[in-house]
């Protein structure tokens, strides 16, 4: 089994200290797991508790109770670590400022692709500068109604800012020679109209699992691998497409997803976002 953040809520009194009302926090792979390691940890501290919400994990915590300022401690836990949060103090006070690696690149002034793109052959992919900045390798193709191929000079686009400290650390996890950044979607299948999670590929998969994945198999968060042939072959490029009635499953307008770039594979991307579906 894989372990993800599970969350109960109780009534906890260190020694010579009043009785407070907290979140406890940690990596389990069920409840029989959490309930074990918290065990553990109110024992070596001596901590007396009386139990409040018994234990879920945290994604379906989120959807019964809401509390999304726990997200942010849940996103500083370490794999053997229990977080005790008092949550009188979380609903008083911001939480303390938190590191963020995730770089993020922003293009203004896109124009989405048009849904039949009756105007453009061979039909894009994505518009050119966002093509350039998922996937770098492949090549804009000219549009040839309105030029030859002859005559055609691709055209350049900034390439996103690399914080050279971080380009160091990547270096010493994957050698000199830096692999190709890979590309994924982070796919809201809920706004999906006729979603078919059945018809993804085999490098796709619900960020849920369990019995709940299943109940949420046409609605959940689903990580998928993007190739640039992939794209042409999955109507992928629809993200990139002007909504349409019939013709546009995945559209720019709805907002369907997120990209991410990375250097890991498809598996280690997963499992470092199932703990953070929200």
């Amino acid at each position: 089994m894989n372990s993800s953040v599970w969350i109960s809520t109780a009534y906890i009194q260190s020694p010579q200290q009043m009785e407070t009302f907290v979140a406890l926090l940690t990596f389990a792979e069920s409840r029989a797991d959490f309930e074990s390691r918290i065990e553990s940890f109110l024992q070596k501290h001596r901590i007396i508790c009386h139990p409040h919400l018994a234990p879920i994990p945290l994604t379906l915590f989120f959807q019964r109770h809401g509390r999304l300022g726990l997200l942010h401690y849940a996103q500083q836990l370490f794999e053997n670590e229990v977080k005790v949060i008092e949550i009188e103090k979380m609903a008083s006070t911001d939480p303390p400022e938190k590191t963020d690696y995730l770089l993020r690149h922003k293009i203004y002034g896109i124009v989405p692709l048009e849904p039949l793109q009756m105007d453009c052959h061979p039909e894009k992919i994505a518009p050119d500068e966002i093509l350039k900045l998922l996937w770098q390798n492949e090549p804009i193709q000219p549009n040839l109604f309105e030029q030859s191929a002859d005559d055609f000079v691709e055209p350049v686009f900034r390439k996103p800012i690399v914080d050279s400290a971080q380009q160091e650390r990547d270096k010493q996890l994957f050698g000199e020679s830096l692999p190709p950044l890979k590309t994924y979607i982070v796919l809201d299948s809920n706004k999906v109209k006729y979603f078919e999670p059945e018809s993804l590929p085999n490098n796709a998969r619900n960020l849920f699992q369990g019995e709940f994945g299943e109940k949420t198999q046409k609605i959940g968060p689903y990580l998928i691998e993007v190739f640039p042939e992939l794209q042409r072959n999955d109507n992928v490029a629809g993200f990139f497409t002007r909504k349409h009635e019939i013709f546009t499953k995945y559209n720019w307008d709805d907002e369907q997803g997120i990209f991410i770039h990375s250097y890991y594979d498809f598996e280690r991307v997963y499992q470092h976002l199932r703990h953070f579906a929200m």
